[in-house]
């Protein structure tokens, strides 16, 4: 194997007290994985209701004077608080995958700047 001069392999006796650790780090990679899949299987209409769902259970909160907006500005400030709910859900989504996959190279590797 090729490492960077500063990453140098675990030794056999660190891989006892890592291996229980980069498990846990693999289920945890494989199920967000099996999360985004699953969610960019869902037809369009069922994301856009996901999202809808989640939009009308904040958007009061988010929105200043919503009660008192009419319907259609209520229905404009929805599909701005819409989008910014999409963004974070992929951002939710997306995010654990680098992390994780960095976890468990760090497990791989001492002196690895993420697992001292």
């Amino acid at each position: 194997m090729i490492f960077l001069g500063f990453i140098k392999p675990c030794r056999k006796e660190e891989h006892k007290n890592i291996k229980p650790l980069r498990i846990v780090f693999v289920v945890l990679l494989i199920v967000n994985l099996l999360l985004i899949f699953y969610n960019s299987s869902q037809s369009a209409e069922e994301s856009q209701g996901a999202s809808n769902t989640i939009v009308s259970t904040i958007a009061p909160n988010v929105i200043k004077d919503y009660d008192s907006l009419t319907e259609k500005q209520q229905e404009t400030q929805s599909k701005q608080v819409s989008n910014n709910v999409r963004n974070y859900a992929h951002t939710i989504e997306f995010v654990p995958v680098g992390l994780l996959s960095l976890l468990i190279l760090s497990t791989y590797c001492r002196n690895f700047p993420v697992i001292a």
